[in-house]
């Protein structure tokens, strides 16, 4: 399976700052994440957000 993630600023609404115990406004990161079986087609979408204030996002590259 290979997968495509693509992360953008996100800032809680309502709801989103009641489930993340956070405060309406504050900023998060909203990483939405499509994954593909080898023969290309999709079998997994994903939206997940992440607080801004307890989360680190680290992307490791590697040459293929």
């Amino acid at each position: 399976m290979t997968d495509h993630r693509d992360g953008t600023p996100d800032w809680a609404d309502e709801t989103e700052a009641r489930l993340l115990d956070a405060d309406v406004g504050d900023a998060g990161l909203l990483v939405e994440r499509l994954g593909y079986l080898r023969d290309g087609r999709a079998i997994e979408l994903s939206q997940s957000i992440y607080r801004g204030d307890t989360y680190d996002f680290v992307a490791e590259l590697n040459a293929s």
